[in-house]
């Protein structure tokens, strides 16, 4: 039993590892691109190439709307600029949860094990996703002062407000570039300004963002020197966030105390169930054993809960 689940630990952790890596880096339309340049360099016909694009968009769309997701999911998963639509997402977050379990037990006939690999496998994915997520929206904040003081100035330059947006999507670093770039692409093929930052706002969950959202708003209605007002806004939210850096610092001792003593019991149970299930055997197995797992569980939500409210300061 002991080689059998020392047997698990590469194989279980590689395929999932591979999976999430494969699914996540492969990306077939690039390599579709690149065969499709070769082509017309060989003179091949260009209404061929372009009948078997379209029919390949409608396949590819086909497949992934085999699964439906709502619009906030998908603008979730936008936000993170991740390789994969929403849809495509939910298939290797279900692939990554069962496939290495499955061959997990197969391979040990060990059913703690499976699990084990199966827990890793459904949370590796959503981790990655949320690092990537929180990653972007802290650089976007941080830019947002800047790009704020942009507009400002170029309003006052004689600028309408898109092309003083077009000046940040061209002048300024990713991740804000890239966002206002996809405003600017919405209103260019029709949806309103208002809606088109609002789509951006349901993406990064901004603060801030929803005070320009705002002033745009009272602007449109009751007129003013939208300048100053973005100005105003401007050093407001710089002020903001050199305070959210100082509370940050303030707070990241507490914040990691409470990240690592959440998670030690989780990861630890969990290298249990991989490498030694057995030791853990009677937890799972026995009444007394379930009823300790369960109030453990509790105690620690209760306990995870109670130090993130300490360390979590709202601005």
């Amino acid at each position: 039993m002991y080689d059998a689940a020392q047997m698990i630990i590469p194989i279980g952790l590689g395929l999932t590892i591979g999976l999430i890596l494969y699914l996540f880096l492969y990306n077939p339309s690039r390599f579709q691109i690149k065969k499709n340049i070769n082509d017309l360099y060989l003179n091949k016909d260009v209404t061929l190439l372009y009948d078997n694009a379209i029919k390949e968009r409608k396949e590819k769309k086909k497949l992934s709307d085999t699964i439906r997701t709502s619009e906030k999911f998908a603008a979730q998963i936008e936000s993170a600029d991740l390789p994969v639509s929403a849809n495509e997402f939910l298939m290797i977050w279900g692939a990554a949860a069962i496939l290495p379990p499955i061959f997990a037990a197969l391979i040990t006939q060990n059913m703690i094990s499976a699990i084990g690999i199966g827990i890793i496998g459904f949370a590796a994915p959503l981790l990655y996703f949320m690092k990537k997520r929180n990653d972007k929206r802290n650089a976007f904040s941080l830019q947002f002062g800047d790009a704020l003081l942009m507009i400002s100035n170029g309003l006052r330059s004689g600028f309408s407000f898109q092309q003083a947006m077009r000046s940040v999507s061209k002048d300024m670093m990713p991740p804000i570039s890239t966002e206002f770039k996809k405003v600017l692409n919405e209103i260019d093929y029709g949806m309103p300004q208002e809606e088109a930052l609002k789509r951006m706002y349901l993406r990064l969950q901004n603060e801030d963002l929803k005070m320009l959202i705002s002033a745009l708003a009272i602007a449109d209605k009751t007129g003013g020197n939208l300048s100053d007002v973005l100005s105003t806004i401007s050093v407001t939210v710089r002020n903001r966030i050199k305070i959210r850096q100082e509370v940050k610092t303030l707070s990241a001792q507490g914040k990691m105390s409470s990240i690592i003593i959440g998670s030690l019991p989780i990861v630890i149970i969990l290298i249990m169930m991989v490498m030694n299930p057995s030791y853990i055997d009677t937890l799972l197995n026995t009444g007394t054993g379930r009823m300790l797992l369960v109030i453990a569980a509790i105690m620690e939500v209760v306990g995870f809960i109670v130090m993130n409210k300490i360390t979590d300061v709202k601005l």
